[in-house]
């Protein structure tokens, strides 16, 4: 049976003195890795009595101390809960409800977590274990303990590796836009798949210098990690991203590989143009994976620019998949490809879906297919699913392999609403399969604007929209119209040297002269681009700062959404603090 702590007994055999992992000034070898985490799992159990089938809440920053505590939890046959840093207390607390956590790890940096050990509103949460630097100089308190001292009192103790009572490692929260997050359980043999489909598309090997850019508490960054301790890869923890820093550590490190989301790669973009990369190379780094969503092409272009050595990959994935289903090369140096962007038909591919972003195929062991639609409808009743599911067609995404989460934790009504007879998990996006096996997604099920009748996927505005040069990114979504339903609107984020024609509530951040932007100039564009006029956007907010994220970088359309309903309602209320304009055509 697959364990994730495999993979650090097999570095250990194989160069037991390489460096295994640096973060703040501290080396450890794989031999040191090791011998801490099998230390720190004897002492979990006899003084924390973490047992197999535990859930252990981590509340930690992206750090080598993480890495091991995931692998001591994980080896005791526990499950390890990462939560999202960004939450509230009270949303915490329901997290560790949801999942019943006996426990909780913290690191120094997140210590107000600990008033929750013992609260009336978590009865469950019984211990606590502070990460430190150093061992504590005096005694700890009731119910939390030290991790150095647990360390070093149990230092010696033998590898032995537990298995949860299901197989279960980790419950990741989904990070969904829209509504509360579910705990996703998934395997040690998900996690497995996932780091095999990883190691085998983007190549991470023994000789890596892996930076961890992106959070380990999001399934983007943990399966990554994974993936790079089975390559046998070092990993380089950094702290907080900021793209000058991350920029520094590239180059005085020499960083081969990292992960990043579309806004990462812009600020690193934006970075990078303001220094000499001929003093400052960063040619180091092989291999880029880029995840939750699609890079503009002045962004890719820009990054092939400073990572003039690096293949870039992104990926289509989602927590409930283990992260990654599916995986496109943009560009990769060596073959002498040229740029290919996710907003354009790839070359080689006969009759491509009309509309919809590129976004690659599933490699070995990992299935997708479409569950069409039946008189215009998209099925969900589970007697009639088998017979419309099909490997070539348009319909919702589905997925189906060892990498597909187990539950949603103790949520059996919500599992059922996405688990179709045969295994197959409904993504809820809407795709397309074409003959080559690419694939094609035009949106979220719910992601999808009812307008007089017809609808309209927001991400097939999106994208003619951002193939303007005066528009960084954009977020499509329906706004409520009396006679329509709803009507089509974004936001979007305008490049420095332009600005908007509409009404402006603040000043841009310059005041050198720029190109005006015009409401009829998007119009023809995106007429150009083929859009039906119903699909073009009758209300436009124009901002110069990003697009709001959640923790796995996709955008919360819902705050966009609020704050453009306010200053419709109330023409003098600022939006964001940005430019702004709303103008029907």
């Amino acid at each position: 049976m697959a364990h994730i702590c495999q993979y650090l007994t097999a570095a250990v055999e194989r160069t037991p003195e390489k460096v295994l992992t640096v973060c703040n000034g501290r080396q450890f070898t794989a031999n040191q890795v090791l011998s801490r985490v099998a230390a720190f799992a004897a002492a979990i159990v006899k003084n924390v009595a973490v047992q197999p089938g535990d859930v252990v809440i981590l509340a930690m920053n992206s750090t080598d101390r993480f890495l091991e505590s995931l692998l001591a939890v994980t080896a005791t046959g526990a499950v390890a809960a990462p939560i999202n840093l960004r939450w509230s207390i009270a949303e915490v607390a329901n997290a560790i409800n949801l999942c019943q956590a006996t426990t909780i790890f913290v690191d120094t940096a997140n210590q107000q977590f600990l008033q929750l050990v013992g609260h009336r509103s978590c009865s469950c949460l019984q211990h606590a274990v502070l990460l430190t630097e150093q061992p504590a100089a005096a005694a700890t308190a009731n119910k939390q303990h030290d991790s150095e001292q647990l360390i070093n009192h149990h230092m010696g103790a033998p590898v032995r590796l537990q298995h949860s009572p299901n197989g279960a490692a980790l419950i990741c929260f989904s990070s969904g836009t829209t509504g509360q997050p579910k705990g996703v359980l998934l395997s040690h043999k998900a996690l497995h798949w996932q780091a095999m489909a990883k190691m085998r598309v983007v190549g991470y090997n023994a000789n890596d210098v892996y930076l961890h850019a992106a959070p380990l508490f999001h399934i983007g960054g943990l399966s990554s990690a994974v993936a790079v301790l089975m390559a046998g890869g070092m990993h380089l923890f950094m702290g907080r991203f900021t793209a000058g820093n991350t920029l520094d550590v590239i180059q005085s490190s020499k960083v081969t590989a990292f992960i990043a989301v579309p806004a990462m790669m812009a600020d690193l973009a934006a970075a990078a143009a303001a220094t000499d990369t001929r003093t400052r190379p960063y040619s180091s780094v092989q291999r880029i994976l880029v995840g939750a969503g699609a890079m503009s092409r002045e962004v890719e272009h820009k990054v092939q620019a400073v990572f003039p050595n690096s293949a870039v990959y992104t990926a289509y994935g989602m927590t409930e998949a283990c992260s990654s289903m599916t995986f496109k090369l943009l560009f990769d140096p060596k073959h002498s490809m040229k740029p290919l962007s996710l907003l354009t038909n790839p070359a080689g591919l006969k009759d491509p879906p009309r509309s919809g972003v590129n976004v690659g195929s599933a490699p070995p062991g990992i299935e997708m297919s479409v569950l069409t639609s039946s008189g215009g409808h998209l099925l969900c009743r589970e007697d009639e699913a088998a017979s419309h599911i099909d490997k070539i067609g348009e319909g919702e995404l589905l997925t189906r392999g060892p990498h597909v989460m187990m539950q949603y934790w103790r949520q059996p009504a919500e599992t059922a609403s996405v688990m179709l007879p045969g295994g197959w998990l409904r993504t809820g996006d809407i795709g397309a399969i074409d003959p080559q096996g690419q694939v094609w997604l035009k949106g979220r099920m719910k992601d999808v604007i009812r307008t007089g009748g017809e609808s309209v996927h927001a991400v097939e505005v999106e994208k003619a929209l951002v193939q303007i040069p005066a528009i960084q990114a954009a977020a499509v979504f329906g706004l409520p119209d009396e006679r329509f339903g709803e009507q089509v609107s974004a936001v979007i984020v305008l490049n420095k040297t332009y600005s908007w024609t509409g009404i402006l509530q603040s000043p841009p951040p310059f005041s050198r002269p720029t190109v005006p932007l015009t409401m009829s100039f998007i119009k023809r564009f995106c007429q150009e681009a083929k859009l039906s006029s119903f699909k073009v956007p009758r209300a436009i907010a124009a901002q110069y700062k990003p697009l709001p994220l959640n923790a796995s970088g996709k955008v919360t359309k819902l705050k966009l959404k609020e704050a453009m309903v306010s200053v419709m309602q109330h023409k003098s209320a600022p939006f964001s603090a940005e430019a702004l304009v709303s103008s029907k055509l």
